[in-house]
């Protein structure tokens, strides 16, 4: 004779097997959009360090170009022995020498701060792991050396107990 009962229907709790690909589908999904997250993040901050060096590399060069124009007119100058044009020139060259040192300083800077942006986020995004203890932990010593003071009390109690 035939078995006549229907399949079993699940009403509440999954099969143990459903639930745990369930979960590991959950934490997958879980993962690979916080990977996604990084790396938009990441791309945004080189994007945007990226844009901040173009802009300053373009400004340094034109600033370079306006230094080589300053020293040639300043050679002139010597020359001629204009001394009130060779001081003027040697404060303009001056100061585009030192607006070029600002601009190599903010380039640094913008890159050390996308490296730094990239580094939060590489450390937020990295796998934490944790690990159920071994054994039971000891019960915590004091500094070596040090011994801690008694109460009245426990004093009391030993007094009495000897």
């Amino acid at each position: 004779m035939a078995d006549e009962r229907p399949p079993p229907t699940y009403f509440g709790a999954p099969p143990r097997s459903l639930a745990a690909g369930a979960a590991f589908a959950a934490r997958a999904a879980a993962r690979l959009r916080m990977l996604a997250g990084f790396a938009a993040r990441t791309a945004r901050a080189w994007v945007v360090a990226a844009r901040g060096l173009v802009s300053l590399r373009l400004e340094r060069r034109r600033l370079e170009r306006s230094r080589a124009t300053l020293q040639y007119e300043l050679g002139g100058a010597a020359l001629a022995e204009d001394a009130e044009l060779v001081d003027e020139l040697r404060g303009r060259l001056r100061a585009c020498v030192g607006e070029c040192e600002r601009l190599e300083r903010e380039a640094r800077a913008t890159v050390a701060h996308a490296r730094s942006q990239t580094a939060e986020e590489r450390s937020a995004a990295a796998r934490t792991e944790i690990h159920p203890p071994t054994e039971r932990a000891a019960p915590s010593m004091g500094d070596p050396g040090f011994e801690p003071g008694t109460s009245a009390l426990s004093e009391r109690r030993s007094n009495q107990l000897s």
